[in-house]
């Protein structure tokens, strides 16, 4: 989300965050340190196994959210507000930006990645609220045999 000119805010939606579910760590870049637009940058640990995401731009680490990596849960409880991860300087907003989902497309994206989810664990899709509401705190809970970091890879192009 872009903050101002040439400053980005990087964070997580709610589907990654209910993707993610219950995690115990976060690693994030340090300030200072230059990113490359698809690099594996953010890093969230459950249960002692690791899943990454990629930076969705370019550009220098200006500051890292000390709430989310002293609280995981924060990036759960609130993905838009408090569970942010890091804002970057990005020094050439057009070319550093132009591989993401464009907002007219973000709500057909996300509609397919809802049904690839449902259909790779059918038992999901009676996790969230038929009227629309929040989804589960946590996907995957109810599906003890799920690969979580194989799913988040999935869904993170990462994997």
């Amino acid at each position: 989300m872009r903050e101002r000119k040439n400053v980005v805010r990087v964070g997580a939606d709610e589907f990654a965050a209910a993707l993610l579910g219950k995690i115990e760590k976060v690693e994030l870049p340090k300030p200072g340190q230059w990113v490359r637009q698809g690099q594996k940058v953010l890093s969230f640990f459950r249960d002692g196994v690791k899943t990454e995401m990629v930076s969705p731009t370019e550009g220098e680490v200006m500051e890292v959210n000390p709430e989310v990596v002293n609280n995981p849960s924060a990036l759960r409880q609130d993905p838009y507000g408090k569970g942010w991860l890091l804002t970057l300087h990005v020094p050439d907003e057009e070319t550093t930006t132009r591989n993401l989902v464009p907002k007219g497309l973000v709500r057909d994206w996300m509609r397919d990645a809802v049904e690839r989810l449902y259909s790779r664990q059918p038992a999901l899709a009676g996790a969230v609220a038929a009227d629309g509401g929040r989804p589960s705190e946590d996907l995957l809970s109810a599906l003890p045999d799920a690969d979580w970091k194989a799913v988040t890879g999935e869904f993170f192009l990462t994997a």
